[in-house]
């Protein structure tokens, strides 16, 4: 299946100009038709894509569920949390982007 380098970018979450470069590093495999450039999408590829996505949209939950009960349980105690850190930005920077990053590769 073919898509566009819009539709590209926004199943990986980059930016256009992104993916030109990863094309013209050879990156990605593309092909020209007149003036567009399709890009080749194995439709394996895609299931996996929205397959993960559902498990960090799941995992997220889990994290800000336990972010809540952390909290609750140091107001209980009286225990002083500066404030609540969030974990839920670090986890996105540690899994979210070598995840793209293995996407791409293969």
């Amino acid at each position: 299946m073919y898509v566009s380098v819009k539709e590209y970018a926004k199943m990986i979450d980059k930016s256009d100009k992104s993916i030109y470069k990863m094309i013209k590093d050879g990156l990605v495999a593309s092909t020209k038709d007149g003036k567009k450039i399709q890009i080749l999408v194995d439709e394996n590829m895609i299931f996996k894509i929205d397959k993960t996505c559902k498990k960090l949209d799941v995992l997220e939950l889990r994290i800000k569920n336990l972010e809540d009960i952390v909290f609750k349980l140091s107001e209980k105690k009286k225990v002083i949390v500066k404030k609540k850190k969030p974990i839920l930005k670090s986890m996105k920077k540690v899994v979210k982007k070598p995840l793209k990053k293995r996407i791409i590769k293969k």
